[in-house]
């Protein structure tokens, strides 16, 4: 389990919905992971994975709820050393505010005026209607694309939105807050979710100039990379100059996970 799934886990969280709080995945350490959490994972995942028209994999609720509980233990390891009072965490919280309610004002304006199936038709006629004879050809038929042009109408009336809130010198997270949208339980969920995304990228930056890996143990990484490679992949792979730092990264990336499965052995986990 490595760090980018957690990071992909946040960025769902920030597009999820809140499920409620009732109920907790697990207590950490005395303190409630709640279980709206990974519903709002598992419900974008899904969803995700019904776009693509692809089941998820098997024992993807089990990896995710593991991730969820490990990240927990390390977010508490960065709130135990103060990072969320930095001046990184405000401002990284400052954006992911600013992001959450533009986020949640296009939602509701979208919920409020939903693109009719007669429209999203005209607009596809439209389109038809522009496209040279070979290119009428190829288009799908209509009922297959009708949800993309919906969602395509639907954000082009988000950007009329913003324009007229611009026009009268009002943000879009001014008009989010006017409506009181940072009082539902989407924008809470969701600020917790960002909360965690930041202090497990700060924890990780401070990991990483406490611990920083030399020049040398980067290129025997990655000799030993390139060397379990066939040789019909050698002539592909970058020089070590050019990938030097992602090699760095990908390995305080290793020591970071080590750290966590360290920490969470010795949790409280019920």
């Amino acid at each position: 389990m490595s760090f980018r799934l957690s990071a992909l886990i946040g960025a769902l969280l920030l597009a999820a919905s809140a499920a409620g709080h009732a109920q907790n995945l697990a207590i950490v350490n005395g303190k409630p992971l709640p279980k709206a959490r990974f519903d709002a994972v598992m419900a974008s995942m899904k969803e995700r994975a019904a776009q693509m028209g692809q089941p998820l994999p098997a024992g993807m609720e089990e990896q995710v709820r593991q991730k969820l509980i490990g990240d927990a233990v390390m977010v508490q390891v960065a709130e135990q050393r103060g990072l969320h009072r930095t001046p990184e965490y405000r401002q990284q919280m400052d954006g992911a505010r600013s992001m959450i309610l533009s986020g949640l004002l296009a939602e509701q304006y979208r919920k409020q005026n939903p693109v009719s199936d007669a429209a999203a038709k005209a607009e596809y006629d439209k389109i038809v209607a522009g496209l040279d004879p070979a290119a009428k050809e190829q288009v799908p038929p209509f009922e297959q694309v009708k949800q993309q042009v919906k969602d395509d109408l639907a954000e082009q009336q988000v950007g009329k939105l913003e324009a007229e809130l611009n026009a009268k010198n009002v943000t879009p997270v001014q008009a989010a807050v006017q409506r009181g949208l940072q009082l539902t339980p989407e924008y809470r969920n969701q600020m917790d979710g960002a909360h965690g995304m930041v202090l497990m990228g700060l924890l990780f930056q401070q990991y990483g100039k406490n611990n920083p890996v030399s020049d040398a143990d980067a290129k025997a990484e990655y000799d030993r990379i390139v060397a379990g490679m066939g040789p019909a992949a050698h002539g592909q792979v970058p020089p070590f100059e050019q990938v030097k730092q992602e090699v760095k990264d990908g390995m305080v990336e290793q020591q970071m996970v080590k750290l966590q499965d360290e920490l969470r052995a010795k949790a409280r986990i019920h």
